[in-house]
């Protein structure tokens, strides 16, 4: 078995450590999905690991860590014990470990066209002096209030993206069922991941997906697309 885990999707599970958050996955799976060959656990997190100078982030370098400290560990599935070896933090295609994706991880600036409401709030309690008005004054013209000041808003607002993430997961996807045949366990919510789920479920693989509760919205509009080898699990 191989959990393919999107590591930005686990919501409020990043709270809890590795072996925790594997535990907690295993949990979901309904017994009758286990296989008799599911008795090596693999595990890949994906993520926006390294940074413009090619440099680990530091979110990756403290996972690292942990997994030094805790792996490989042994995980109970229905009262059975299964060692997991040490995570892989996915930095190259599974079919082609020696070539890394750089820059995988970038510190964007703010997207152009977003604007602050009016201040105050019709709600703020103290609208003659409202704490965030420099905020939002800063925020709609761009430049701090103070003309000698030359700090911008690139300086001071960015938003962290991962870039190729969920491309690397539908390939390795991909090469988990065609190659190796094995039982994958995808976590994602993504629904870039369906195209790579197709093909694989084509391929008789079977797919244990989980899904986090929040990013769940009612009736799954892709039902067409799956086959009785694909298991999906809110978590």
């Amino acid at each position: 078995m191989i959990l393919l885990i999107d590591y930005d999707n686990l919501g409020k599970l990043r709270r809890r450590s590795l072996s925790q958050i594997i535990q907690i996955l295993l949990d979901q799976i309904p017994q009758q999905n286990y296989t008799p060959t599911d008795i090596e656990l693999n595990c890949r997190l994906y993520g926006g690991w390294l940074d413009k100078r090619n440099k680990y982030t530091k979110l990756a370098q403290n996972l690292f860590t942990e997994i030094k400290q805790n792996f490989p560990c042994e995980i109970k599935i229905f009262n059975h014990s299964r060692k997991v070896d040490a995570p892989e933090l996915a930095t190259s295609l599974a079919c082609d470990s020696g070539n890394d994706f750089p820059y995988t991880y970038r510190a964007r600036s703010v997207p152009p066209g977003i604007r602050a409401k009016r201040f105050p709030p019709r709600r703020c309690i103290s609208k003659d002096h409202c704490s965030i008005s420099e905020v939002n004054i800063f925020w709609n013209d761009g430049k701090c209030s103070n003309s000698k000041c030359p700090v911008g808003l690139s300086e001071t607002f960015f938003r962290p993206e991962q870039k190729l993430v969920d491309s690397m997961i539908v390939v390795d996807l991909i090469h988990f069922a065609t190659i190796h045949k094995e039982h994958v366990v995808l976590v994602s919510g993504d629904d870039d991941m369906w195209p790579g789920i197709r093909y694989a479920l084509l391929s008789d693989t079977s797919i244990t997906h989980l899904i986090p509760k929040s990013q769940t919205s009612g009736k799954n509009i892709y039902t067409h697309l799956t086959t009785n080898r694909y298991y999906i699990q809110k978590y």
